[in-house]
């Protein structure tokens, strides 16, 4: 993941996304942090823990939850039906930490100071009802909790909570009436309930270091303007069609309209601030998937656009008899446009095996302030408060101004893997990433680029049990336009396999170790480590 556009949401979970990647010294790929309106994942690593355990290889050696199908690849949902020919039910919990530190030096001598922790845990789960080969329905959907930590300043910590639960209902089945052996219809009703709460903290301090992830005494938040509190609920459905050319070509194109429901508010004592703002997006996606003599191959693009309004509401005690300080009126509007393209390649002759995918997207949001003859807006509430005598001890925040973002992310990736006899392989691959973004009041930047190389071997110790392990490097520069924020690291992991014979569930598992340094020569040693931890367990029936 990889910063969005600062001040800009386009959920609350991207909003956490890039406050987690502004912090941590390593990130994972950028596409991941796209709207979360846009539903399902883009990683393929979320699916498969096989992967994970096996030097986190996506291009090569697939299993089946990474292949280059309809609903594998492009999560079209006109793909579940002939995904698989069982009734299935498959958990995946796991999750991730990480923490980053460095060396500081004051009065009282050289300590360690810690500048950014999160842990994370995850559950996704999808069920699917097949029945006679024409139909399939059920649900899919994830169970995910967040926090993070911080310096705000020199001696408090913000600690950010999040959650969010999300789901969707499907129903996949061949198109009665018209070419039913070559069309599929999919139906699909999606929610999500996200939260986010901050808390600020005073930092802990003890003989080791200063450490951020501790249980300082909370304070209050630091303006009464910015939420404290936010909250996300969203609702949407939408359809899809699909039509089978032959094996070397499926097509598939669907729409969706979602409706995301922000509400933030920021209480004290003798103070209130709400703000309101109801987001639509409209989506479109065009999906296509094929293969011809050894050769598979799929593209995926998605569109979206959203336009809306948000409102503020304010009020404060100015006393004992007082009348109370309000303001009520428009805040922003807010205009969001965006593609995202992916595609991927896989080759098998025999025992060798080449992959390559390339990724790109592109998202753009405006805000614009209301007018200056606007005498409720935010602005206008903010220019009459600063005169006001009663509210001589209030922070304000920031006046809105006009700002627009663009962001484009790029990835390029391939890979080879051989098998040997009796099943055993090994696999490597090269990832290289760009991430840019342009603002019109700052200009360009950051402009981030990276690479990682993954290599993983997979050996079938037993008829029922299997060994994996892999090795990753990865360097990345957070911002090509400056110097000294070069990172570089490296990671193990291992995993396993235990599919017993004639049995109807399978489990994998996969756990990942990382460990990396500026690589920019900084007498304080910036650090981190970062562990994830991956299970998947299936059952057919």
């Amino acid at each position: 993941m990889s910063p969005t556009h600062p001040g800009v949401r386009s959920s609350l979970f991207t909003l956490v996304a890039a406050t987690l990647c502004l912090a941590s010294p390593i990130r994972a790929q950028s596409l991941e942090e796209f709207p979360s309106s846009l539903g399902g994942s883009f990683d393929p690593l979320a699916r498969t823990a096989r992967a994970v355990g096996m030097g986190r290889l996506t291009l090569v050696l697939p299993d089946h939850n990474n292949r280059i199908t309809m609903w594998d690849f492009a999560g079209n949902p006109t793909g579940i039906l002939d995904a698989d020919s069982v009734s299935s039910v498959e958990f995946r919990p796991g999750g991730w930490s990480t923490s980053s530190a460095r060396d500081v030096n004051d009065a009282a001598g050289p300590f360690e100071r810690q500048d950014f922790a999160g842990n994370r845990q995850r559950f996704g789960f999808e069920g699917w009802r097949r029945s006679g080969g024409t139909t399939v329905f059920g649900v899919e959907g994830e169970l995910s909790q967040l926090q993070t930590d911080r310096p705000f300043d020199q001696t408090e910590e913000r600690r950010t909570l999040f959650s969010r639960p999300s789901g969707s209902i499907l129903l996949n089945g061949k198109l009665p009436f018209f070419a039913t052996e070559a069309m599929r219809y999919a139906l699909r009703a999606t929610m999500a309930a996200e939260d986010l709460d901050d808390e600020f903290r005073l930092i802990r301090r003890n003989a080791a270091g200063e450490y951020v992830n501790q249980t300082g005494t909370v304070v209050g938040p630091p303006n009464r303007f910015d939420p404290d509190e936010n909250h996300v609920r969203s609702t949407g459905g939408g359809g899809a069609l699909s039509f089978r050319l032959g094996p070397w070509l499926t097509l598939a194109a669907g729409a969706d309209y979602r409706v995301e429901k922000l509400r933030s508010r920021n209480e004290g004592d003798r103070y209130l601030s709400e703000y309101e703002e109801d987001r639509p997006y409209t989506l479109g996606q065009f999906s296509a998937v094929g293969a011809i003599q050894g050769l598979e191959y799929g593209a995926d693009a998605r569109t979206w656009s959203a336009s809306s309004n948000a409102i503020y509401v304010f009020t404060g005690s100015a006393g004992i008899g007082a009348i109370p300080i309000t303001g009520r009126g428009d805040m922003y509007g807010r205009e969001e446009e965006g593609h995202l393209f992916r595609g991927r390649l896989r080759w098998a002759g025999g025992p060798l095996e080449i992959g390559a995918s390339m990724h790109s997207g592109f998202s753009k949001v405006e805000l614009t302030p209301p007018p200056v003859t606007d005498m409720t807006s935010m602005n206008a509430y903010l220019r009459t408060l600063f005169y006001d005598p009663r509210a001589d001890s209030i922070g304000l925040r920031d006046s809105v101004v006009h700002e627009q973002s663009e962001r484009r992310v790029t990835e390029f990736a391939g890979g080879l893997s051989w098998r040997f006899p009796g099943q055993a392989a090994i696999g490597v691959e090269a990832h290289a990433w760009t991430d840019e973004l342009e603002q019109l009041a700052s200009g360009e930047g950051p402009n981030g680029k990276g690479m990682d190389v993954r290599a993983g071997i997979e050996y079938p110790c037993t008829p029922v049990f299997t060994g994996r392990a892999g090795y990753i490097y990865r360097t990345e520069d957070e911002d090509d336009l400056t110097e000294d924020n070069e990172w570089k690291s490296q990671g193990v992991t291992v995993g396993m396999g235990f599919h017993p014979q004639l049995a109807r569930w399978r489990f994998e598992s996969g756990y990942v170790f990382e460990w990396g340094q500026a690589d920019f020569g900084s007498p304080a040693r910036p650090r981190f480590t970062r562990q994830q931890l991956a299970t998947q367990l299936k059952w057919a029936f």
